[in-house]
């Protein structure tokens, strides 16, 4: 999005739930979603991460994460599991508690033996401090960058709460999806 246009983060997200919601509603459409670097598009956004109810890890010794700003039915519209807790949904906004949904492959190295959901990660990422999120979902793995490599640990935030004015929408439709390039 022009950054002259759509100066704020409310902004941004605004222009995006709104699009969303108009192609949703499109005849043929089964469902629709945004996500800020669509997989196996190549790398995205990569930081450290560390888990909340431990110690900070010492400069260049925490672990890192591929983490994607996505839309509410991201996962279904790309058929990725829901294993357990949530989805997001609308109001996961910018006033709410912040939140996340976690790969399968964070949770098992990360948050092994553990259940996932209610644990809280410090992503370094949104503002200096940072942001602490709370583990709202965990979702099977989503290959990033290339089919011929391991799942890298993930983490999903609402779009709403990690704005960025670069998303790509995916749809699944019931019709030739070329059909409705035009409309969308």
């Amino acid at each position: 999005l022009p950054g002259a246009r759509y100066n704020d983060s409310r902004r941004s997200s605004a222009f995006f739930t709104e699009t969303v919601s108009r192609i949703r509603a499109l005849p043929g459409v089964q469902s629709a979603a945004a996500v800020s670097f669509l997989p196996l598009a190549g790398p995205g956004i990569g930081t450290s991460f560390y888990r909340a109810d431990r110690p900070q890890p010492a400069a260049g010794e925490a672990p890192t994460t591929e983490v994607r700003p996505v839309t509410p039915e991201f996962f279904r519209t790309m058929r990725v599991p829901m294993l357990s807790g949530r989805d997001f949904n609308d109001s996961d906004t910018a006033d709410a508690p912040l939140v996340a949904i976690v790969g399968e492959a964070l949770a098992r190295q990360h948050l092994s033996g553990e259940h996932p959901i209610g644990k809280r990660l410090h992503v370094s990422i949104g503002s200096v401090d940072g942001m602490n999120v709370e583990i709202v979902g965990v979702v099977g793995n989503v290959k990033m960058t290339s089919l011929d490599t391991d799942a890298r640990p993930a983490v999903f935030l609402p779009h709403t709460q990690l704005s960025i004015g670069v998303m790509s929408y995916v749809v699944r439709t019931d019709t030739t999806p070329m059909s409705l390039v035009n409309s969308v």
